[in-house]
Order: structure tokens, then sequence, then C-alpha cells
């Protein structure tokens, strides 16, 4: 059993399309994390990132908890939870504020207030209809006609205009997911977009200034950030990644799913010219007591195939970014195929890296894989957050949900960056 010590206790579980990750951390007086407990358990109950059975996964969800509380001896009643999806889209929104400052100097204050307006306006403005805001970012300001401007404290001006980046998801598959967690017999202290929690626990500083895209290579989506001057700019999801390649196998050679995954892991590469044209790999034929044997290298073309689709949509959606030339890295438990990251570097002009959660002290080598990227980062991020987030457990998408969201969102850029804005105060 885990020895606990004086601290605050953080859960963070990643609700995957194949598996839920559940982390439990420990957030020490300066700041830093150390990781209590992990669990992995397998998971049926999404499709494409969303929650399709919701009693399947809370069984999920409730068997991770139940290991980590095991390992800790400790009762688990709440946890961050990460969100993604092909439901999850993004705009970047201009918004003016007057009367700033009343001596005519922004102060920290005054961007208190307008973070707190900025998720006002969100809310009742810019989800349409049966979707809700699950982060409004303030990505830079404008001061009398001056753009680019990182943090506005001190100038001179009654007049502020500001850059949101807002990322919104369907009520439906978000209350679906709330509802799953919730059945597991656990509150969410806070949502967190997976690809940014991704971000958080793979990329350098530098990488978040001279810019970046983050592509996380899930088991139902592949999810995709891009970061240019230390902000967030872009996010987008693609309902394509690990557990197509998982079902083209099944459908190509009859066989079992847990098989086909078998061999994808064990077998599968992006590069077929880099297999021995002599391996075999042997699959079995369901309802028949029969094994097929099948050349590795035949089956590698067939993940090579798909690799080439998921390439093409990941190209499509980075020049959606304009950030073409940037660097890309690759996280999520895909991007470890073999010659994935070669088949990637042939396609952009940029630098390719395959990314995890190894720049962090106190995270366990076993954890420093890409596949646990998401769960690191979503801890991470709690780690840092303030209290004030833990209003939008209730409330996802509301105002008071989204100042909490705010907060978090700030406190992690203090951190990544000296400029970044001041977080709102909690009421």
């Amino acid at each position: 059993m885990v020895m606990i010590s004086q601290g605050r206790t953080i859960v963070a579980i990643d609700v995957g399309t194949t598996k839920v990750f559940t982390v439990v951390g420990q957030v020490g007086a300066a700041g830093d994390v150390r990781v209590l407990a992990h669990s992995t358990v397998p998971n049926d109950g999404l499709r494409k990132g969303n929650v399709e059975d919701v009693a399947a996964t809370s069984q999920a969800i409730r068997e991770s908890v139940a290991d980590v509380e095991r390992q800790t001896g400790q009762r688990i009643k709440s946890a961050y939870i990460g969100v993604t999806g092909a439901h999850v889209t993004f705009e970047n929104a201009h918004q003016t504020f007057e009367g700033i400052g009343s001596s005519g100097v922004v102060t920290a204050e005054d961007l208190r207030r307008m973070s707190q307006r900025i998720a006002a306006a969100s809310a009742s403005s810019a989800a349409e209809p049966g979707r809700k805001v699950i982060h409004a970012i303030p990505m830079e300001y404008a001061v009398d006609g001056e753009t680019g401007i990182r943090n506005p404290v001190g100038m001179h001006s009654r007049h502020l205009e500001v850059e949101a980046h807002l990322v919104t998801g369907g009520s439906y598959y978000i209350e679906k997911l709330v509802k799953a967690v919730e059945g597991a017999a656990l509150r969410v202290d806070g949502l967190v977009l997976e690809p940014l929690a991704s971000a958080l626990s793979v990329l350098t500083p530098e990488e978040r200034e001279h810019g970046a895209v983050i592509v996380d290579i899930g088991g139902g989506t592949t999810d995709i950030v891009g970061f240019q001057h230390g902000h967030i700019c872009y996010t987008g999801v693609i309902p394509v990644a690990g557990s197509q390649f998982t079902n083209d196998l099944v459908q190509a050679y009859h066989t079992t799913r847990e098989a086909a995954e078998e061999i994808k892991v064990k077998y599968a590469s992006a590069d077929p010219v880099s297999v021995d044209m002599k391996d075999v790999v042997v699959l079995p034929v369901p309802e028949k007591d029969v094994e097929q044997r099948i050349q590795r290298r035949e089956v590698c073309q067939l993940v090579k195939e798909r690799a080439q689709e998921l390439v093409y949509m990941i190209k499509s959606k980075v020049n959606e970014t304009q950030m073409e030339d940037s660097a890309i890295v690759l996280t999520g438990g895909g991007a470890k195929l073999p010659g994935l990251q070669h088949m990637v570097q042939r396609t952009f002009r940029g630098h390719v890296r395959t990314g995890a959660p190894n720049g962090h002290s106190h995270v366990p080598p076993e954890l420093q894989n890409p596949a646990y990227a998401t769960g690191v980062g979503i801890m991470l991020w709690a780690a840092a957050e303030a209290p004030a987030a833990a209003a939008s457990r209730k409330s996802f998408g509301l105002e008071s949900g989204l100042t909490g969201l705010i907060a978090m969102w700030s406190k992690q850029m203090k951190r990544w960056a000296p400029w970044a804005v001041l977080a709102p105060k909690h009421q």
C-alpha cells in the first residue's frame, strides 16, 4: 500500500475508447506532483471517443478506481475527467470591453472581471443550442489598436479587445460522459479537453512558444491542438484512430477483435518493407477450431494503407491551422506504431517527434509512455488549477463552470509563460 503524506490528493481519469486510465497524484508544497497509484482497465463502452454504453463505461471506471483505492487505501469520491470526441469544435472569438481601468490603467482585477464577462458571453451566445462551452481561453489582447499583447496589466487604456479560444462540445455527449462517471459513484471535479491535457504533458515551452501541433492518436479519435506564441490557437478532432486499425484486421482476416488487437500491438508496422518476408503471424478463426497463418508483411501493408489515410486527414487538419511548417508532436497509444513517425515526417516540412510525459518529476517510468500522455496531463492540469474550478462540476458550460475553467487555464499559462493573463477570482 502506498504511504500518503500531507498534501492535496487529486484523481484524473482518461475515459478512452479502448481503456480507462486512472491516476492518483499528490501535490507537494512546491506545486510538484508525485504519482501515488495508477490503473488501466479495458473499456468497450465508447465509440469514437463518445460514451455509447453508459453502464459499461461506469463499470470500467468503477473497476479502475477500485484498483487505485486498493493501492492507496483511500476512498475516492471525485475526479477530473478528460473529454474528447468528434462532437468537439472550436472558434476564435473577438470581444471588446469598454470602461477598463478606473484610473485609465489596466489592472489585474480588470482582467479578472473581463474573464468572467468572457465566460458569461460565451455561455450565452457562443454555444449554439445543444452545445456547451468546455473552455473559454483568453489568447491575446489589443490596446488602442496595438495587437498581439500578451499581458496588458499596467498599460494606459480604457478600451481593451481580446481574442479568446472557445471550445464547445455537444451537450448530449457531455451529459452522457458525466452520467457514466456519476454511475461509478464519483463526482466530476472538472472536465479537461484531452488534447490540451496531452499538450501539457508532452510539449516543451519552446514548442508552445515557437509553434507546434500536437497530434494525439487515441483509440477512437485523433485529437489535434495547435499552439503559437505560447497560446492555443486551434482544436480539431478526427474520428479515426487506433481502433480503426484493429477493425481493418478483424474484417480482412475474419478473426477476433482480441487477436487483431494483439497482432496490431506486437507485429504491425506502417513500413512493410522493414519487415522480413519470411515472418508469419497466426490468427484464430472464430467459431472454428482452426488457425490461419498470414505473412506479417501483408498485415503491415494493410496497416500502412490505413496509416496513410490517417496522415492525409491529419495533413488536412493541420492545413486549417496554417502551421504546416511548425513542429509536429505525435502522442497517444497510436503514436507508437512503428514507421508512423517517418511517414508523418515525409508529409510535413517541420520537425516531427513522438512525445511522452517524461519531462516531469515523480512520474514513474511505466507512465512515461505516449499512451498515458492524456491521463498524466489531466493530473498535471488538476494539480495546477485553483479550487475555483470545482464550481464547474454541477453545470458545465455555465458561467460559474467557465470561470473556474478559465482560472484553471490561466494558472497553467502562468506556469508555462510569465506573461500569461492572471486568473479570475472565484466567487
